[in-house]
Formats: C-alpha cells, sequence, structure tokens
C-alpha cells in the first residue's frame, strides 16, 4: 500500500480488528511480491534494485544484494525451508540474449 508520500510499503494487517501497521518505512518503493520467512519473523522483497529483508517486530530493513548487481525481478523472493537463504530471480545477459537466472543469499540476520 502506497505511504503518504506515494511510495509503496508493506503493512500488517490485524484480522481482528483491520487495524494497519506500516512495516517498512522507506525512501522508495517495495518493487516485488513479498514472502514471510518460515518462522515468521522476517519478510524477503525486492526494493531499490536489491533484494531486502524486514524483521516484523522491529521493521528494520537489510539490504541483502548490491543495488543493480544482479537486478532482481520484481517476482517473490523465496526463502530456504530452514530460513537460511533466499532465492530470486534476475536477468543476465550472454551476448545478444538474455536469461532469467536463480541467484540465492545466503547468511543474514534481520
Amino acid at each position: 500500500m502506497a505511504d503518504d508520500h506515494g511510495q509503496h510499503q508493506i503493512y500488517l494487517v490485524d484480522t481482528v480488528s483491520g487495524l494497519l501497521q506500516q512495516l517498512t518505512d522507506l525512501p522508495f518503493s517495495v518493487e516485488s511480491c513479498f514472502t514471510w520467512s518460515p518462522d515468521g519473523e522476517s519478510i524477503a522483497f525486492v526494493a531499490d534494485g536489491s533484494v531486502m529483508v524486514v524483521s516484523r517486530h522491529s521493521g528494520k530493513c537489510l539490504r541483502l544484494t548490491p543495488k543493480g548487481h544482479p537486478l532482481p525481478r520484481p517476482e517473490a523472493c523465496v526463502f530456504s525451508p530452514k530460513g537460511d537463504a533466499i532465492a530470486f530471480l534476475a536477468q543476465v545477459h550472454s551476448g545478444n540474449k538474455s536469461y532469467n537466472q536463480i541467484f540465492v543469499v545466503n547468511q543474514f540476520k534481520t
């Protein structure tokens, strides 16, 4: 949902009361679908040309990949079953062709 500055952020919704809680407060928009970690403690997403993760409790965001290298696609980033890695798609170029390739980020903490 867009915040007061028009940037798309991640919000949590209380299913009983319907109250919204803004989780991310980034100066740029969330650019992808998002995925919960297996333990429910964090959410992975793409923003500002990087794979990012946000803590459900603190709202602290951590950039996991350098901006634009490789440039993540807007599909969801996916946690491994143990939650210790995140897979994402990025387009790579070889000669005059482009391919979608799966990349993996390991060893991170929110």
